[in-house]
């Protein structure tokens, strides 16, 4: 199965922080380029949390990666490359990044390269993984019939995080597109679902290099 990674670094919001930042990332993935097992990588502008826009003079990036398992992460955190980039990082970073790995039923090419990506995390008890996947089905198939297509969508579970989440990630054609399915009745009834279960989401516009 294949194993997807999200990363949102607290950031400075200085502008001699975020300029920093952005003349450093090409360090951090250069080194991604080398890392063994890392098959492709995705970064973004967050333009929205929580149904809450982002304050367009904010700078919120999401880092999508996709790994061959699940050792090459941690590999790469050790590694001398991520090391390197950890010490330019010091200058930037709110506080420490905090890698979120998930093992997912579908590989995320097809919604890394969509034009706007939502990805809803779910913080799950012991014995609630059914309860969640039907919501997420549900939540799925009142998208797909108000468009009455097939959209790109994957789901998994945490791997490296303290209390296990589930990941739902949905690709869209646009705003407009996400807009109008989110005007759908079944569709808010069904997001609603998910979130009293403590669902937190973000949409980003990943650009693949």
């Amino acid at each position: 199965m294949p194993y997807t990674e999200f990363v949102i670094p607290s950031l400075k919001q200085d502008e001699g922080s975020k300029a920093a930042f952005l003349s450093a990332s090409p360090l951090l993935i250069s080194g991604l380029a080398k890392a063994s097992g890392f098959k492709q990588h995705v970064i973004g502008t967050i333009i929205s949390e929580n149904g809450e826009d982002v304050n367009p003079n904010s700078l919120k990036i999401a880092l999508g990666i996709e790994w061959e398992q699940e050792k090459n992460l941690y590999d790469f955190l050790v590694s001398e490359d991520f090391k390197a980039f950890a010490v330019h990082a010091k200058s930037f970073s709110a506080a420490p990044p905090d890698p979120q790995l998930y093992k997912t039923d579908l590989e995320p090419t097809a919604i890394f390269t969509a034009p706007l990506t939502e990805v809803i995390r779910i913080p799950m008890e012991e014995g609630q993984a059914g309860e969640v996947q039907l919501i997420w089905k549900q939540y799925i198939d009142a998208i797909e019939s108000k468009e009455n297509i097939q959209i790109n969508a994957l789901c998994g579970t945490s791997l490296n995080l303290e209390k296990k989440h589930f990941v739902g990630i949905v690709g869209y054609r646009g705003i407009e597109m996400r807009e109008s399915i989110h005007e759908s009745l079944s569709v808010g009834e069904a997001k609603g679902k998910l979130e009293k279960l403590g669902a937190n989401s973000f949409v980003v516009s990943f650009s693949k290099p």
